[in-house]
Order: C-alpha cells, then structure tokens, then sequence
C-alpha cells in the first residue's frame, strides 16, 4: 500500500471485511467516517507513514489523546488489512491518573454531612454501623 492511493475500491473491500469481522455497525461508521477523513487529508497523495505521522500531529492539534487514539486505531486496521503494515503509527501514550483531583475531594464537613444524612435514611442498613 505505501506508495499507493487510497480508493473507493479498497474502502469498500474493508467495510466488507469489518462486516465480517462481525464489527458493530457504529464500529464500522465510524473506521469509515475516520478513513473518509484521512483520505480527504491526504488528498490523492499516496500513503506514505510520513503522510500519516502529519495526519496524527494534525489530530493532536484538534483532539484529546484519547480520541486521536481511536481515530488512529482506524487507520492502523486499514493499512494492516491493506497490507502496508510499515505505515502504521504509534497510539499516543496516555498516563492515567492515579489521584482524585482535590477539587473532587469532600471536607471533612462534606463528609460528615453525608454520612449524616445517611444515618437518618432509614433503608440504608449499611450506614447504621457508623
């Protein structure tokens, strides 16, 4: 595929495999929303992974990584049925979080409102024992 073009042919092979694949009907929509999008970003050019490294810094501009990440996953399964392996490009690393953000703490005043509240609901058993 490097160096080819993508084509309404190839577009059309690939839906019919994702169909295939038994992929949800928004799975397929979307991969094919996203390879619609990438072909109109290449714009006739071939593909090329340096075509397809500007296309992922293009989506780091626009979205959050884990959206560029899904959209990119599209592209990868494409070039990988297509046979240009060589093409794909890296999924973004995404750190996770491994603490609540301070604003979504509760106070202690917070806190023992809340469990005031829940000694005072008679249906919440759970709660009695504080």
């Amino acid at each position: 595929m490097e160096g080819k073009r993508i084509t309404q042919k190839s577009l059309k092979e690939y839906e019919i495999f994702l169909i295939q694949e038994e992929k949800s009907r928004a799975t397929v929509e979307k991969y094919m929303r996203e390879l619609q999008i990438l072909s109109a970003f290449l714009g006739g050019a071939k593909v090329s992974k340096q075509k397809i490294l500007e296309y992922r810094e293009r989506l780091i501009q626009s979205y959050q990584p884990k959206t560029v990440n899904a959209k990119l996953s599209a592209v990868n399964s494409y070039l990988e049925f297509t046979g240009c392996q060589t093409c794909t490009v890296k999924l973004l690393k995404i750190q996770r979080q491994a603490f609540i953000d301070e604003e979504r703490e509760l106070s202690e005043q917070e806190y023992r409102r809340l469990l005031m509240a829940a000694r005072n609901r008679p249906n919440l058993r759970h709660f009695k024992q504080f």
